[in-house]
């Protein structure tokens, strides 16, 4: 009996601004919480599509304290190491298309490395596009089988 190995899911690097840029205080949590609002919307959208969303600056932040410089420099090696285990890079600029140090750093990776990279603005707007390609592909199957069941019932007119 032949068994079909299972096909592993594509790896989808998740590049996005993480550190906060601001000088208030209050502004910097802001930015922060919707850097990682923005990084936690692509990894969903990427998981719910069937594929394996890498998003070490939401990861390694976790136990590694991204303000220390050694600290965020250990993040990005491991990081690098994520990066080369992808299929593709998926980088996510927000509203302003910024593109963090971080992140340019890791496109240059990507490019080395003959790694495949998409720039989006928001994952929201990689959602609204997918939605409306899955609305226009059902769509088109729907008018397929209507003009197929058009054909069917011409066909048998004429018998």
């Amino acid at each position: 009996m032949e068994t079909k190995a299972k096909e592993k899911p594509r790896r989808i690097f998740v590049s996005s601004p993480y550190r906060p840029t601001a000088e208030d205080e209050s502004e910097r949590k802001m930015q922060l919480a919707s850097n990682i609002r923005r990084a936690t919307i692509a990894c969903k959208f990427i998981a719910l599509a069937g594929m394996e969303p890498l998003a070490p600056h939401l990861y390694f932040t976790q136990f590694l304290d991204d303000s220390d410089a050694a600290a965020r420099e250990q993040g990005m090696k491991l990081g690098e190491d994520w990066l080369a285990m992808s299929d593709e890079v998926w980088a996510f600029t927000g509203s302003h298309n910024n593109i963090s140090e971080g992140m340019l750093r890791e496109i240059n990776q990507a490019e080395k490395l003959g790694i495949k990279v998409r720039v989006f603005t928001d994952p929201e707007d990689l959602i609204r596009d997918y939605l409306c390609y899955l609305e226009d592909e059902k769509e088109d199957v729907e008018e397929e089988n209507s003009s197929a069941a058009d054909g069917a019932e011409r066909e048998e007119d004429h018998e």
